[in-house]
């Protein structure tokens, strides 16, 4: 007996739909739980910022405190400033990947000049700056050399294209059936 107005069975319609629709409706949703699950951690570890550092010496080797660091990306000219610390060291965290102009300024020095520090998405750069004895008005260009090996950080990451995403994400499509 039914007990309303609207009290049908539709169990046949919905079994004929579940195997038109979805051939696999466990595999469907396992995916779906597992996409669900795994982006978010894949996420949480990966950051779209870099990190550049380093130290400033004299042109004996010594470290020289209180400099002022700053640092200017050259597409949209923002800069950022530091100043080292006793040991000579500076940080600036959380820079845009991108392409940046780096100038070290210190009373009784000449100003170095790094150009064309890349950064890519996760780099932890660090440079070596030597500065000269000279008049604060001069400047000095310091060679900005790609280092062999990054010792800063066990950190692997690289620049995906979006053309790039857009063919591997056609490749791991599932064919039709």
């Amino acid at each position: 007996m039914s007990s309303g107005r609207f009290d049908y069975d539709f169990s046949f319609m919905e079994e004929k739909l579940m195997t038109r629709c979805c051939p696999r409706p466990l595999t469907v949703r396992c995916l779906i739980l597992f996409v669900l699950c795994a982006f978010p951690l894949a996420a949480f570890g990966q950051t779209a910022t870099a990190t550049l550092s380093g130290t400033v010496l004299d042109p004996n080797g010594a470290v020289v405190p209180a400099a002022n660091i700053t640092v200017t990306e050259i597409g949209t000219g923002v800069q950022r400033t530091a100043t080292t610390n006793d040991q000579g060291y500076f940080s600036i965290p959380l820079l845009k990947p991108s392409n940046y102009l780096l100038q070290v300024e210190h009373p009784g020095f000449m100003t170095a000049e790094v150009k064309d520090v890349v950064l890519n998405v996760g780099d932890q750069r660090s440079l070596r700056i030597q500065m000269k004895v000279g008049d604060v008005k001069e400047v000095v260009n310091v060679t900005n050399e790609a280092p062999l090996l990054n010792t800063e950080s066990a950190a692997v990451s690289t620049v995906v294209l979006p053309r790039t995403f857009l063919l591997m994400a056609a490749a791991s499509r599932p064919s039709s059936i």
